[in-house]
């Protein structure tokens, strides 16, 4: 999978829109994740947040992978649960990107 510009560029606004829809910046905030030792386990209690309401942002998502993959909304909407697993797997082990994001965020 590569990251070219333009696919970053045109996934920031589908980012941005789930991070606003989660409130990130207020569960980061949370005084019982502030009081949490370590990293790793601030981000799996991020990631299990984000789990849980990951409905709210099924579109940006969709979106999101639409455009790493290279397809339409309507193909990740219907492609294997594993496939989609391997995508985001792919792009959670983009430490650059995530570098980017999480600076973003800050």
């Amino acid at each position: 999978m590569t990251l070219t510009n333009d696919k970053v560029f045109d996934m920031l606004p589908f980012a941005v829109e789930a991070y606003e829809k989660l409130n990130i910046k207020k569960f980061v905030n949370n005084k019982a994740l502030q009081k949490m030792k370590g990293e790793k386990e601030k981000g799996i209690a991020l990631m299990m947040y984000i789990i849980k309401n990951v409905g709210l942002i099924k579109e940006e998502v969709y979106h999101l992978l639409a455009i790493v993959q290279e397809k339409n909304v309507e193909e990740i909407a219907k492609e294997d649960f594993f496939v989609t697993i391997q995508a985001f797997k792919e792009i959670l082990n983009n430490k650059a990107l995530l570098d980017f994001f999480k600076d973003a965020m800050q």
